[in-house]
């Protein structure tokens, strides 16, 4: 996988109107508390690619960058990409690029309304709960 991840580009982009939202994530909310813009990325792209919610960016800004994801990260990454393309989407970085921003956008929103209406506590639950699910096909 080492392999995958030196290929791809250097850093990926979020709409530059969240990037405050991202910084403060990472201060204000117990659950990413301790993480990087790299966490808060891919949960974000999980909940847009599993309620198929994709928005192309309009205003991008690169803040997550790529040294930050293990190789978990970049699996996931991967498998979203072919999940929308097929596998020969590996041969194309900027379209998986293009891909895990476009899902990352969408999820971002789902994310932010999951943070407000929830208890930390019951959030978490539901996170596990939804990642269980996810790893079993559903």
């Amino acid at each position: 996988m080492d392999k995958l991840k030196a290929k791809f580009p250097r850093n990926y982009n979020i709409e530059k109107k969240y990037q405050k939202e991202y910084n403060e994530l990472k201060s204000k909310n117990e659950l990413f508390k301790d993480k990087k813009n790299n966490d808060i990325f891919l949960v974000a792209m999980t909940l847009g690619f599993k309620h198929k919610t994709f928005k192309p960016l309009k205003d991008s800004y690169p803040i997550v960058n790529t040294e930050g994801f293990d190789n978990k990260g970049v699996w996931l990454i991967a498998t979203t990409a072919i999940g929308e393309k097929g596998l020969g989407v590996l041969n194309d970085m900027a379209e998986i690029r293009k891909i895990a921003e476009g899902y990352a956008n969408g999820g971002y929103e789902i994310l932010k309304k999951k943070l407000s209406s929830d208890k930390p506590g019951s959030l978490i639950k539901r996170f596990e709960e939804e990642l269980i699910e996810l790893s079993n096909g559903s």
